[in-house]
């Protein structure tokens, strides 16, 4: 869960740039805006979230509340006209408390009804075809029982390796022997070395289709083809590239084509958080029984995909 945020922007027009900073440096689940001054019959919208208003029924531009709710959470909206009242007026009167004991039993219910919909679409997940292993993970899931992470002992002929920091360096230096140029055969080195020393000229005259600048749709269809996965060393996610506006989506098609123009690519896109994976049916204890997988930038990932479509023409 994201966290929540709360201000009182007194006039959300003029601080929509504001907001939309606040959003996409804190990715917050729901962000409740007060004194917003919108008229009913303004337009508030914002990308990858929800609006849920009360704007001042006498038609001026005073007062107002917001809800945003991020888009990839569930959310209900419930009327609670005379609840809204108690919060915002604080008026302790009976209607008011009697008002606030309805709007508690109707959250219970929909609470209830929710939490029983899930239990069937989990159970509806279980058939004939599921496995036996599938069926203890979700019956142990619904039990609340998950497998506790440990480090692995690891051996290597020479020692033992307990510590976080040794078991990693221990199977970083296991895949490091496996990549390297001992891993080859002569031939293969042969080829290697030679074809290295050849200089590729990219500098050309001639106007072709494939060496012009990128455009906007390219970077929005490259990025619609994109799937949910874990970021690289920069943190950023595809998440974030899904949700930004046009304006930031205008320069990041710019740093895209002043990489591709200046034949200049970023360092830290050379860079990997590797994570080791254990092959199935393997020992833990050993080092070279780990596949290693590169969790590599999305922004070069989508500079590449961006690159393959036009290789692909």
């Amino acid at each position: 869960m994201g966290p929540l945020v709360s201000w009182n922007c007194r006039g959300i027009r003029t601080k929509l740039v504001d907001v939309k900073a606040l959003v996409t440096s804190l990715h917050p689940v729901c962000v409740a805006l007060q004194e917003t001054f919108l008229k009913p019959i303004a337009h508030l919208k914002l990308r990858g979230y929800n609006c849920v208003r009360k704007d001042n029924d006498t038609g001026t531009s005073s007062g107002g509340v917001c809800l945003l709710t991020f888009n990839l959470f569930p959310s209900t909206t419930l009327n609670l006209p005379h609840l809204c009242r108690l919060w915002l007026c604080r008026y302790p009167t009976t209607e008011n408390l009697i008002a606030f004991k309805r709007a508690r039993a109707n959250a219970r219910r929909i609470r209830r009804r929710s939490q029983r919909e899930s239990w069937i679409r989990f159970l509806s997940s279980i058939t004939s075809n599921t496995s036996s292993a599938d069926l203890w993970t979700k019956v142990k899931a619904a039990s609340g029982i998950y497998k506790e992470f440990t480090f692995p002992v690891i051996n290597t002929g020479t020692g033992s390796y307990s510590s976080p920091l040794d078991v990693a360096n221990t199977i970083g230096e296991s895949f490091a022997d496996i990549s390297s140029s001992s891993s080859y055969n002569p031939h293969f080195l042969a080829i290697k070395r030679r074809t290295e020393q050849i200089h590729l000229n990219f500098n050309t005259r001639r106007s072709l289709s494939y060496n012009c600048k990128f455009r906007m749709f390219e970077l929005e269809k490259a990025l619609s083809q994109t799937r949910v996965t874990s970021p690289g060393p920069d943190g950023i996610t595809y998440n974030m590239l899904l949700h930004l506006d046009a304006n930031l989506l205008f320069h990041l098609l710019r740093l895209f084509n002043r990489i591709w123009s200046e034949q200049s690519f970023p360092a830290q896109w050379y860079e990997a958080v590797v994570v080791p994976i254990l092959k199935p049916g393997k020992t833990p204890t050993n080092p070279f029984n780990y596949r290693p997988i590169a969790l590599t930038s999305c922004l070069c990932k989508t500079f590449e995909r961006m690159v393959n479509a036009r290789l692909l023409y």
